[in-house]
């Protein structure tokens, strides 16, 4: 069944949105902060940038396994429309390539990312030592070199989060209860992604703060050398007065050192990055097999019985005599099968003449010509039935003539001069047996706009 353009329209921009959603998440970020100095409160505010970044990084793959769950639900509800070609939808994206569908994580699938809270660097004790070791410490690698360079990368990222939430806008072609649903996962999703940009932020800035810090630290704590030249005057010096000079400016320098790494200890202490969870992706399943009669048609046909075919009505028994005679060969047992062919069931011939069955487009006697066309769904029990009855009253008012052939029996007048079997409903619109606006599609999919610009019920 050729779909109408304005389902194409729909069902393209759909795959083409699921292709776009599920695209790979941007390069992550790879730098590992490395411990600015030798102090240990340095060392710690490393171990937690590794805890948190990992952390982050875990959560955003997490996020893009559901986008490819969302993705998955949203090729489900396109295939709810029938038919579908997701290459011509790949092709509207931007360089998107279409998922291996079986590589594609089904809606539901739990996924193998575990996610918690983000753990809590243990620190390494008080840095509180001797100036000299102090001194040595605050000069080791790598200077806070590692920390500007991941504090970068992850600023960078913070953008490059905030320019994919493109692919979470809303729909152009798409209406319906399932659109919706779609639509406000996405949002979800959106919300999510800004969320994780927000903490991209924040964790780059931890790391400048850190590297900051140890510029200062730096800048404040004596150096090496000075407090090596501090020594060296001490133990040359041969008057008291000169070395107890030297003790005070020995003092001071330790109480400076002592400062810095106080404030170096409390100042450089990093609190965990805890992302959020990403939200779960909206789940459509895979709608049932589209087949010419699927089993929910052949129940509204059958009265939502066993489900077998439904049967003709049985035909009533004309009067004996003549060649035309009689109930047709296998009449009484004739199954509605047309419905699955496109064509009406063809009844076997009951005299030199033939005969068709009113329900069928039968007109007048001894015709012999060629079947009614392809019956509707809607209008093969009524007709048949009522065509029936007119049948068998013809028959009975005109038993005396029967034995004359076919063509005394009433069976043209009941249909008037056209000859034709339909009834004013089969002949309305002459629909389709099998159409795509399904009830049991509606909840998914929703109602969609006709080509004529009329709602489908």
């Amino acid at each position: 069944m050729t779909q109408p353009q304005t389902m194409t329209v729909e069902q393209t921009e759909i795959l083409g949105r699921a292709t776009e959603v599920e695209q790979a998440l941007p390069t992550l970020p790879n730098i590992t902060p490395m411990k600015p100095c030798g102090f240990k409160a340095a060392d710690t505010a490393a171990r937690q940038l590794v805890l948190s970044s990992n952390n982050m990084l875990n959560y955003l793959q997490a996020g893009h396994q559901e986008w490819t769950r969302l993705a998955t639900s949203m090729r489900n509800a396109a295939k709810a429309y029938g038919e579908v070609d997701e290459t011509g939808a790949a092709a509207m994206t931007s360089g998107g390539t279409v998922s291996d569908a079986s590589q594609m994580l089904s809606a539901g699938d739990t996924g193998p990312t575990a996610l918690s809270d983000t753990q809590t660097a243990t620190a390494g004790g008080p840095d509180f030592t001797d100036l000299k070791a102090a001194a040595r410490q605050v000069a080791e690698p790598d200077q806070s070199t590692s920390f500007a360079a991941f504090a970068d990368q992850w600023m960078d990222y913070n953008l490059t989060l905030q320019g994919i939430v493109t692919r979470f806008r809303g729909f152009q072609n798409w209406e319906g209860e399932a659109a919706a649903a779609v639509t406000a996962s996405m949002d979800q999703q959106n919300q999510w992604v800004g969320f994780m940009a927000q903490l991209s932020a924040s964790m780059a800035k931890q790391a400048r703060y850190v590297a900051e810090l140890h510029k200062w630290a730096v800048a404040q704590h004596p150096t090496l050398a000075q407090v090596e030249g501090l020594e060296r005057a001490y133990a040359q010096a041969t008057s008291d007065g000169v070395r107890q000079e030297l003790m005070k400016q020995y003092k001071a320098y330790q109480d400076t050192s002592t400062q810095v790494l106080s404030d170096y200890n409390t100042k450089a202490s990093l609190d965990p990055i805890n992302p959020p969870k990403p939200p779960a992706a909206v789940k459509i399943d895979t709608p049932p097999p589209q087949g010419l009669i699927p089993s929910q048609i052949m129940s509204a046909l059958t009265g939502g019985g066993s489900g077998q075919m439904p049967q003709m009505p049985q035909m009533p028994q004309m009067g004996s005599g003549g060649s035309g005679g009689g109930s047709p060969a296998g009449g009484a047992g004739a199954t509605l099968t047309g419905a699955a062919h496109h064509e009406a069931p063809k009844m076997p011939g009951g005299g030199a003449g033939g005969m068709k069955p009113m329900s069928l487009g039968g007109g007048g006697a001894g015709g012999g010509g060629p079947l009614a066309p392809a019956v509707e769904a809607g209008a093969v029990a009524p007709a048949a039935t009522t065509d029936a009855a007119g049948a068998g009253r013809g028959a009975a008012a005109g038993s005396g003539a029967a034995g004359g052939g076919m063509g005394g029996m009433p069976m043209g007048g009941a249909h008037g001069a056209g000859g034709s079997s339909k009834s004013k409903t089969s002949q309305q619109d002459d629909e389709a047996l099998y159409k795509e606006d399904r009830a049991w599609t509606e909840a998914v999919i929703g109602n969609r706009r006709s080509p004529t610009g009329k709602e489908s019920k």
